[in-house]
């Protein structure tokens, strides 16, 4: 748990040290050339780490790329022979030392260290930073120093090498703290003493009598330095008190588990307390440990097993995830009696939606004798209104006494982005997957397209679309896409400023008014990832299929991705024909929308005609020109149908980080001053819109994140009643083995609460620790997403509310009001603060559900109605959203409530009239 500072901008930093992002190498590259002639074995598709390079002087090495093979699912690279891989990190910053970190399981000799360099040239290895034989079957980790003590070294090449068989997955190298320098002197010794938990795949062990005893070590080493570290060097004095501050967290212990990561560093720095006060440091003996138990061992996310002894409604499942509004929906109930007695009773179908509307849809006689199962279906319309329905099937007998009782959800939305729910998965062997476990509601298919400017649909059947090189089926995603459809999940496909691969340059050759130049006459490079042209490739066959013939041998080369360049946007034309061409190929392939990466807005720079491409070169004429091009956009793109979903890449950061660079795409947002928002009104202006902010949730701390989230909630949803996405993110957690964390269920949770308060949608991937999330997103977006939610002021809710609770939390900034034809629902989200400064998706401690909080409303000449809370369902409750009604105690024009324990997130709803 050490966690790495930001490197400084102007320093160097590990790439890819997650070893997750991927790179295509062709047989002709020099690398490649080089390395088997040095007589690596190199993996047959030529696809392993990106920035991760076999070295050829270390020849004889072999590497294989795993994409699943690490620790969590993640990716991982075996290596084997002696031989190095090598990234680049560049600049150390002078005289800091660095923390190095390695996850490996094995058997063999790990090496990893840095290839130095000078400013005039290569002045070889040094000592490496981890140094030792592997022999273990199970993932450890291990840490060194770089001590980063040569004033000659200007840039280092970070490098891992291996003889026998390893497996790493994660490497890291980052700038450390004077107490993380004091920890990794202190953990060296300790590794194969037993007195550490290095089996990490245990994540998390029990907390026995020897266990309190070391917590009981550690808070009295903590205690007497306390005492002690008066005249201790006060830059480390404090770094370890930082340490010690962030370790609190994770030895709690209340749930009776201790994560290993925390388990070992409490070792550690029990040391370093003991060495820096002074005294004695206490020899560690081995430790014997026991695995925490895994809760979630028999854990189905969507699945209700039968309760013993008793009839179960064990599925409701409707036709589709997604409706439109008035559309026919066809929901299926399965029962089963595990009694020893038939039963007998009334079945009823009921439609919940919005807060408290309730209505009856079906109802039938039904019978079960002992032991049997039997399904019903029933037809209904799913009503005029948007947003969110629990459907529930109910069995009552004779006496009017429910037998059981069970509820699914899902949206009704023509404008499918108002109930975007993007939760991708795979399959896998322990639970299903699918759009009714996942509440997935849109499917996007990213850089698929032979160009990402001006497509049209090719005359072949397969191609490598020109971002990615990826290897695309036209027949096989056709028949996907309508798969989805027909369970009321449109699909997306992607597009940008950037004519690409065959298909872009071929265009630009017969349009060369639609292309951006540099002043030099050339092709503009893209300002924001760069990008040019092969020519030899670019005259290659697009046909990659079973039907292609070769016709010219020396064209017959596989195209390398990525290369693009920029469209010129300040062109009417060249907007008209990428409006006109993204229109058609939807229509032609089956898509219901499109997804710009970036904007429809203009970049500087010069036309065919060789003059600056906007003359004024204002900001002003930029922002007038990005609007202009958003209305010719949508009209064109939504002619066939309003609904047609129109996203982009419009984060609040963005528009502030590239505006400020001068890049005048984002122009016309309205951020930071700017006196236009014509372009950012004019996108979200029209139905369907999404905008997305691309980032990870981990990417934040917990507080920077409910920052971030809120940004953009006032950016885009407030000011403009649009809708916003955050992605893409993916849980760091297997698919299949819960883990002592049951999925990082404590931290997703967590995450998930921001989410929903914050009036956000996810894009990324799904886990069952995510679907109470998507499942309360799904049956309540009428108060999270609607047009009518609108914020309240900070200062003004704390005028409206008053809140007594045991503890802090996040709710001030998260108050909504929606009137009503005869008052207003007040809408309060209370949210727990994690008690990590940053997130971990390995944390284990749920908290305790938080009792004894207390509102009070002011209600003004107003009349209080109904009080509910809503949350999301915890782990150990039945998969189902959790909907209480309060009693309120009325004084005057006060109302105070008892709020129900909850563990995350709740959602205390006040429905108020207004006197007349």
């Amino acid at each position: 748990m050490l966690f790495p500072l930001a490197a400084s901008a102007q320093y160097g930093s590990l790439r890819n040290g997650t070893l997750d992002e991927a790179a295509t190498h062709k047989p002709t590259d020099d690398n490649v050339v080089a390395a088997r002639k040095a007589g690596w074995k190199l993996p047959e598709d030529l696809v392993w780490a990106a920035h991760w390079e076999p070295n050829p002087s270390t020849g004889n090495g072999s590497l294989e790329y795993l994409r699943t093979g690490g620790m969590t699912g993640s990716a991982a690279v075996r290596l084997g022979g002696g031989g190095h891989i090598a990234s680049y990190l560049g600049p150390p910053e002078p005289g800091k030392p660095y923390v190095a970190v390695v996850r490996v399981k094995g058997h063999g000799k790990l090496w990893f260290g840095a290839y130095h360099y000078s400013k005039d040239g290569f002045l070889g290895p040094r000592p490496a930073f981890v140094e030792r034989e592997i022999d273990s079957d199970r993932w450890t980790e291990y840490r060194g120093l770089f001590p980063n003590d040569n004033p000659e070294v200007a840039s280092i090449n970070p490098a891992i090498g291996a003889t026998g068989d390893l497996l790493i997955d994660e490497v890291q190298l980052f700038p450390a703290e004077p107490a993380d320098v004091e920890m990794v002197r202190e953990i060296a010794p300790l590794y194969g003493t037993g007195a550490l938990v290095e089996n990490l795949e245990l994540q998390a062990v029990k907390v026995d009598t020897a266990i309190r005893q070391k917590l009981s070590d550690y808070r009295q080493a903590v205690t007497t330095f306390r005492e002690k570290k008066a005249g201790a060097n006060k830059e480390l004095a404090d770094s370890v008190e930082k340490k010690v501050a962030e370790l609190a967290p994770y030895l709690k212990a209340e749930t009776g588990t201790l994560m290993v990561t925390a388990f070992n560093d409490m070792i550690v720095l029990t040391r370093v307390l003991q060495r820096l006060a002074g005294g004695k440091v206490v020899d560690t003996p081995a430790t014997s440990v026991e695995q925490a138990p895994v809760a979630a061992s028999d854990y189905k996310p969507g699945a209700r097993p039968p309760r013993p002894g008793r009839l179960t409604i064990t599925d409701v499942h409707s036709n589709k995830v997604r409706y439109d509004e008035n559309e026919t929906a066809t929901t299926r109930a399965s029962l089963v009696n595990s009694g020893d007695k038939p039963l007998a009773g009334t079945l009823i179908a009921l439609m919940h939606l919005d807060l408290d509307t309730v209505r009856e849809v079906a109802r039938t006689p039904f019978s079960l004798n002992a032991g049997e199962s039997k399904e019903w279906s029933f037809t209904y319309n799913v009503g005029a209104e948007t947003y969110g329905r629990g459907i529930e099937v109910r069995l009552v007998d004779e006496k009017k006494a429910v037998l059981d009782s069970w509820q699914e959800f899902y949206a009704v939305a023509a404008e499918y982005f108002r109930v975007q729910q993007h939760s991708y998965e795979g399959q896998n062997n322990r639970y299903p997957i699918n759009p009714w476990v996942t509440y997935l509601t849109q499917r996007h298919y990213f850089a698929n397209e032979p160009t990402d400017f001006g497509v049209c649909t090719p005359g072949v059947e397969t191609w490598d679309a020109g971002q990615t090189g990826w290897r695309i089926n036209r027949t096989g995603r056709r028949a996907e896409i309508e798969h989805f459809k027909s369970c009321g999940v449109p699909s997306s496909f992607y597009q940008t400023f950037a004519p690409c691969g065959l298909m872009g340059y071929e265009l630009l050759r017969e349009h060369p008014e639609f292309a951006l130049y540099d002043a030099n006459g050339q092709f503009a490079v893209d300002p924001i990832y760069g990008g040019y042209p092969n020519p030899m490739e670019l005259a290659s066959p697009m046909e990659v299929g079973p039907k292609r013939k070769v016709a010219k041998p020396y064209l017959d080369r596989k195209y390398t991705p990525w290369q693009h360049t920029v469209a010129n946007f300040a062109s009417e034309e060249a907007v008209v024909f990428e409006s006109d061409c993204i229109r058609q190929y939807a229509r032609e392939n089956g898509f219901d929308g499109i997804y710009i990466d970036g904007t429809m807005g203009a970049f500087k720079g010069y036309g065919y005609d060789g003059k600056l491409n906007v003359a004024s070169d204002k900001p002003e004429e930029y922002a007038r020109l990005n609007a202009r091009n958003h209305r010719i956009f949508s009209e064109i793109v939504k002619k066939d149908n309003p609904n047609f979903g129109t996203w982009y890449n419009w984060g609040r950061g963005a528009c502030s980080y590239y505006s400020s660079k001068g890049l005048t795409m984002y122009y016309g947002s309205g951020v930071d001053g700017e006196r236009s928002d014509a372009a950012i009104r004019e996108a979200t202006g029209w139905r369907n819109v999404m905008i997305l902010l691309e980032s990870s949730l981990f990417a934040y701390s917990p507080s920077t994140l409910l920052d971030t989230l809120l940004g953009q909630r006032d950016f885009i949803v407030q000011k403009y009643e649009g809708n916003s996405i955050i992605g893409y993110n993916w849980w760091n957690v297997p698919a299949e083995e819960p883990g002592p964390s049951k999925w990082g269920w404590p931290t997703v949770n967590y995450m998930g609460a921001q989410l929903i308060s914050t009036q956000m949608h996810h894009a990324g991937g799904f886990r069952p620790s995510f679907r109470p999330t998507l499942q309360f997103q799904t049956r309540h977006s009428s108060l999270l997403w609607a047009r009518d939610i609108k914020a309240m002021p900070a200062a003004e809710a704390e005028q409206l509310v008053q809140l007594a609770s045991p503890e802090a939390l996040w709710w001030k900034r998260l108050v909504y009001k929606r009137n009503t034809k005869d008052g207003y629902d007040l809408i309060v989200h209370l949210v727990r603060i994690p008690p990590t400064k940053q997130w971990d998706i390995n944390w284990v401690e749920e908290p305790l559900p938080l009792q004894g909080v207390r509102m009070t409303l002011k209600t003004g000449t107003g009349k209080l109605t109904a009080v509910y809370a809503l949350r999301p369902y915890h782990f150990e409750e039945e998969q189902q959203p959790v909907h209480s009604t309060l009693k309120p105690t009325v004084t005057r024009n006060r109302a105070v409530v008892e709020v129900p324990p909850f563990r995350y997130h709740t959602m205390v709803v006040f429905r108020v009239r207004k006197s007349l």
